[in-house]
């Protein structure tokens, strides 16, 4: 059940004078950490995963604690994190989240919208933040196209499949790698969600261009 994010194509259509964009994406069985790479005209994870969703794929959203889990039976079912039905959770652009595919084979989603003008999120201290690009771009963490508050001893934690491989930020072009032998930034792909470990004792506030 190895687990990786593929970016499988991308169109891009004139819709007045917007650029409307479409970007796939594969879900491979097990756990994907994803994050909306497109702003949809709706943002609910039924519409943005409508291409990909099946009777018992779930959407885990991080609370800074943990995953609230929402399982889907059917359009406008859901089994919520309080084990009421209803309506699926809202995605937002720099937050990551998870996207458990049950369904034993690969499922491949099409994300429609435009591109997002970049943004703002605060990382707290102490907390772990589960991120992704506001943008739809590939590239190291230290890339100035993500424009992340490196500072010492803060970390970047990525899904291999089967666990988290952590990367702690050393100064420009020094990390610990996983191995725990020293390397350069971890690679971010398009659509793909992060664990950010703020390392310091204050937040920090990441503005993305």
């Amino acid at each position: 059940m190895k687990t990786k994010t593929l970016l499988i194509g991308a169109a891009v259509f004139a819709a007045g004078y917007v650029n409307a964009l479409a970007l796939g994406q594969r879900f491979v069985d097990g756990y994907n950490f994803c994050s909306p790479p497109l702003l949809g005209a709706n943002m609910s994870a039924e519409a943005m995963l409508a291409t990909s969703l099946q009777q018992g794929d779930s959407v885990l959203i991080w609370n800074d604690d943990g995953y609230d889990t929402y399982v889907f039976f059917g359009p406008g079912d859901w089994l919520l994190p309080d084990g009421t039905t209803g309506s699926g959770p809202m995605l937002e652009m720099g937050t990551g989240f998870v996207y458990a595919n049950g369904s034993g084979g690969p499922e491949d989603n099409t994300y429609t919208g435009t591109e997002f003008p970049g943004g703002s999120k605060v990382l707290k201290h102490s907390v772990y933040t589960l991120i992704g690009s506001f943008r739809p771009i590939a590239g190291d963490a230290e890339s100035p196209a993500y424009n992340l508050p490196l500072q010492s001893g803060d970390a970047i934690l990525k899904w291999t499949g089967s666990g988290f491989g952590t990367y702690v930020f050393v100064a420009p072009g020094l990390w610990v790698l996983p191995d725990s032998s020293i390397g350069s930034a971890p690679h971010i792909e398009v659509g793909e969600g992060f664990f950010y470990a703020n390392g310091q004792s204050v937040d920090e506030t990441w503005n993305q261009p």
